[in-house]
């Protein structure tokens, strides 16, 4: 699917690759034509005004003409539009060719050097590459030697690699030091460049310790994304409520309902700070709701689609 969805892009990049270099070689030869060229007057055996559209018409002009080595050469070359109503009006048209191979040759007054192409070369290979990186993006892709973590519809799945050992280790070294058991590691691929947790639970089963870390794809850190790495503990109730803490304030704190009870600390903040944050909630929560009992949860995989909601 992901090999299918990147055809469009890539055949783009090579198309825009492919007038790039003819851009490139067409540049060439009109340099090399202002420097080693020949200059001769030819003289007009056909003229073709074309009209592919009346905003963009085209001029061909078929000239004649003796090169250096006395060979006559017969030619058809797209003009300007000035020089081709001046070579129809006096019948001759001022050819710049090379001795070499006079079929490569430019009418008018001057050698003009050609960009055209390979300005459009480069436009294109931009946007294609642009496309590539949408794709990249908005595509899904899982990546090599991952094991299914619940059923197979699901989009969780166990992580071979971390993203950065030194923040997922530290976690797991100090939330252990609380009491925390490490259960694993996961990656949500539905995410362009991957979304990895480190999961860790309480004694009781019932407080959820995330460490997450999210991996921007290069167009947004082009323009000012960031990675973000974050902290979360959430602990769900009998009642149904949920209490959540956390190092990482959402865009719209709105969209979370009342059943959670979120404390969103200042981004960066210290592990520990988050976990004695969370505790501190936990004992408000009793307090206003002395009913409610902790709720293990069934896996871990529910505590991560949980958070990725």
């Amino acid at each position: 699917m992901v090999r299918k969805a990147l055809v469009f892009p890539v055949t783009i990049i090579a198309v825009a690759v492919m007038v790039t270099v003819y851009g490139f070689y067409d540049w060439w030869q009109s340099r090399k034509l202002a420097t080693e060229g020949r200059s001769t007057t030819a003289k007009v055996l056909h003229n073709d005004d074309r009209k592919p559209d009346r905003q963009n018409p085209e001029f061909y002009l078929t000239v004649g003409f003796e090169s250096e080595s006395k060979q006559a050469q017969v030619h058809t070359i797209s003009v300007s539009r000035d020089v081709y109503y001046d070579a129809v009006t006096s019948g001759t048209v001022t050819v710049h060719y090379l001795p070499s191979k006079p079929s490569v040759l430019q009418a008018g007054p001057k050698v003009q050097a050609h960009y055209i192409y390979t300005v459009r070369g480069f436009l294109i290979l931009a946007f294609a590459i642009g496309i590539f990186f949408v794709y990249k993006r908005l595509t899904p892709s899982a990546p090599k030697s991952i094991n299914v973590l619940c059923e197979p519809a699901d989009e969780c799945s166990k992580a071979d690699k971390q993203q950065d050992a030194d923040f997922f280790d530290y976690g797991r070294r100090e939330l252990e030091k609380a009491g925390f058991v490490f259960r694993e590691d996961t990656e949500d691929p539905t995410f362009a460049n991957g979304l990895f947790f480190r999961t860790l639970v309480a004694p009781d089963g019932a407080t959820l310790a995330v460490l997450s870390h999210v991996k921007m794809p290069f167009l947004d850190r082009l323009f000012g994304s960031k990675d973000s790495k974050m902290i979360e503990f959430r602990t769900s109730f009998s009642n149904g409520h949920y209490v959540m803490t956390t190092d990482s304030e959402p865009a719209n704190k709105e969209t979370y309902p009342d059943v959670v009870h979120a404390m969103w600390l200042p981004s960066g903040a210290a592990l520990q700070a988050v976990l004695r944050s969370h505790i501190k909630q936990l004992a408000a929560f009793r307090e206003r709701f002395p009913e409610a009992q902790p709720v293990p949860m069934e896996s871990t995989a529910e505590g991560v689609r949980e958070k990725a909601a």
